[in-house]
Order: structure tokens, then C-alpha cells, then sequence
């Protein structure tokens, strides 16, 4: 679940795990009941049971993982999947306990293994499972707020690296002009020194022949 994307073979594979681990534990079940009779199984239906735990745990899954979003996962949604997981709980469940046939015996039942539950042993179980989904439900409230923390920080990314890049656009732009402007005076015809009205020295003769060189402003 805390992968950014979930694969048709990793969504099977969960699938798998937890449904498989939901027979397992009917059937364990089953199996440490203490009876004065013999139970067999019907082996279609044991394997019907697994399926049905299976496919409703990859409907299930499926969904969870498609629900993490705050803004997709809305209760009604919410609801449809957790209706789901029990579904694949109960239909594994009531499937499991169709495949058991029971047959009187006469033979008393070993209870050398058997384990006395006490109504405080009881009460202890209960805690247990209370503090272990507490402790779930927690643990998906901080990783929800991670993930928006997460969410928030690539967003500032994302904006940050926009400006950026609006920027540079911005200071090319100006570059590209100042280089157009300074190549565009450079190109000017610069003014020729001397000539008529120009500065520059200016020769003269007297009345004696002598020449003489002014230099006008």
C-alpha cells in the first residue's frame, strides 16, 4: 500500500496472501474445536471457499489502494470497500463451513490439548484486538498526514521550479534584446574627421607667400 502504483501481479499477489490467510485461519479454527464427532471435508468446496477469499480480497485491495487520496476516497466509496473485505470474510467463511460434514462418534473427544478460556482471558483477547486496531487505525492517520505533507512539498516543487524556468525565459529574452541593440550600434556609420565645417587644422597664406596652419575648434 505504500507504493505509488499497484500492479495487476502485486495486487494478485496481496490477494493471494490475504486470502490465503483468511482460510488458514478458518480452518486452523476448525480444527482445534473439540467434538464428540468427526468432521470431513468436501474438497470443491473447500477450494470454492479459497477462491471466493481470494477474488473478494483483490476487489477489496484494489479498492483500498484506490481510496488513499483524500479527495477520492469519499464514505460512500469507503463504505463499498469495507463491504467488500467482510464479504470475502463471510463468503470464505460460510463457504468453509458448508464443505464440513459432521458424523456422530462415540469415541470422547482428546482434550489433553485443549486450552480453558476464563471469562478475564476472554475479556484479554478482546483488548488485545482493540489496541491492535487502534494502533492500525493510527498508524494510517500518520501516514496520511505524510502523504499530504508530501503531496504539499512536490506541489511547492513543482510551482518553485515553474518560476524558475518563467524566469530564465524572461532573462533570455532581455539578454537577446541588449545583444540586438548593441550590435545595432555598432553597425552606425561613425563620423569622419575634418572637411568643410569640420574641426580640424586649417591652412592659410598672407599677402608674402607665407602659410600658416590654424587649427579650428
Amino acid at each position: 500500500m505504500s507504493r505509488h502504483q499497484l500492479g495487476m501481479v502485486r495486487g494478485l499477489t496481496g490477494s493471494v496472501i490475504m486470502g490465503g490467510g483468511i482460510a488458514a485461519m478458518h480452518y486452523i479454527g476448525m480444527a482445534a474445536m473439540r467434538l464428540t464427532a468427526v468432521f470431513r471435508f468436501h474438497p470443491l468446496l473447500v477450494i470454492l471457499s479459497v477462491v471466493f477469499a481470494t477474488v473478494f480480497s483483490f476487489a477489496a485491495l484494489m479498492l483500498a489502494f484506490d481510496l488513499r487520496e483524500e479527495t477520492r476516497g469519499t464514505a460512500s466509496r469507503k463504505t463499498v470497500a469495507a463491504t467488500v473485505m467482510g464479504a470475502a470474510v463471510s463468503a470464505m467463511h460460510y463457504t468453509g463451513m458448508a464443505s464440513a460434514t459432521f458424523m456422530p462418534s462415540a469415541v470422547a473427544p482428546n482434550l489433553s490439548p485443549a486450552v480453558s478460556v476464563s471469562e478475564l482471558g476472554s475479556a484479554g483477547i478482546v483488548l488485545v484486538i482493540f489496541i491492535v486496531l487502534g494502533v492500525a487505525v493510527l498508524t494510517s492517520a500518520v501516514n496520511r498526514r505524510f502523504s499530504a505533507q508530501a503531496l504539499e512539498v512536490r506541489r511547492l516543487n513543482e510551482e518553485l521550479e515553474h518560476r524558475v524556468i518563467e524566469r530564465t525565459r524572461q532573462l533570455t529574452a532581455v539578454n537577446e534584446e541588449l545583444r540586438k541593440e548593441i550590435a545595432e550600434r555598432q553597425r552606425r556609420p561613425r563620423g569622419v574627421a575634418g572637411g568643410a565645417g569640420g574641426a580640424g587644422p586649417h591652412h592659410t597664406r598672407d599677402g608674402d607667400g607665407r602659410t600658416g596652419c590654424l587649427n579650428r575648434p
